[in-house]
């Protein structure tokens, strides 16, 4: 009888792209605040394991707190195409309620938080700040969401309120540099000009650039 043996090498190489790895790993990497490692980590399970509901959420809550809403959205597609339905991906009701999506708080939060992300872009500044008041009711208040409050009160013209949550969101560790810039232009609106100028001088010496930037710097000047 011939006994075929699996080659070790391969053996160990197809388990460190398991889930059980990825998310270990990704779990342990996010604890350390490496966040980009961690999706990193669960990016490399994704591509064995595309249509796994638990690695589209954790890659999604990654990307949110990231602040790469684009991709945050795009995982929750994912998810919602995987069920097989048509029509309006972000009909909240209908979303959450369904068997194969979460139950948890945590990701019913950054989903919410997505959800109303993509109503900001889409133009819709009140519908995305009901979403973003219901993840921050469910726990959800790192410094991407902050941010996206905050410019959704800004489009308001609630700027009092926005220049609150972008101090917020740099004071719970955002380091972001748009955060800056939304300062920046809070601050300016609320003609505290000198306050606003170190906002963007800030951002500059960490890398921005742009006619946005220069723009607005003038505008302080």
């Amino acid at each position: 009888m011939l006994i075929l043996i699996r080659n070790p090498v391969m053996v160990f190489k197809s388990w460190l792209k398991s889930p059980l790895f990825c998310k270990t790993g990704a779990r342990f990497c996010a604890v350390l605040g490496l966040e980009e490692t961690a999706l990193w980590l669960i990016d490399r399970a994704l591509r064995e394991h595309p249509r796994r509901v638990d690695l589209n959420l954790y890659a999604g809550r990654l990307c949110f707190k990231l602040g790469r809403i684009e991709r945050a959205v795009w995982h929750i597609k994912r998810l919602w195409l995987q069920e097989g339905l048509e029509g309006n991906i972000f009909h909240l009701e209908n979303m959450l309620s369904l068997s194969g999506l979460p139950r948890g708080l945590k990701d019913r939060a950054w989903i919410l938080a997505a959800i109303g992300s993509y109503l900001l872009t889409a133009g819709e500044p009140e519908r995305a700040l009901a979403y973003f008041n219901r993840a921050i009711v469910m726990g959800l208040d790192h410094s991407t969401l902050l941010n996206q409050k905050g410019l959704c009160l800004l489009y308001l013209g609630r700027t009092e309120e926005a220049l609150d949550l972008f101090q917020g969101a740099r004071a719970v560790g955002g380091r972001d540099v748009g955060i800056l810039l939304n300062t920046g232009l809070a601050l300016n609106r609320l003609g505290r000009f000198a306050e606003a100028l170190r906002c963007y001088e800030k951002a500059q010496q960490l890398g921005a650039s742009g006619v946005g930037l220069f723009n607005n710097k003038g505008f302080s000047l």
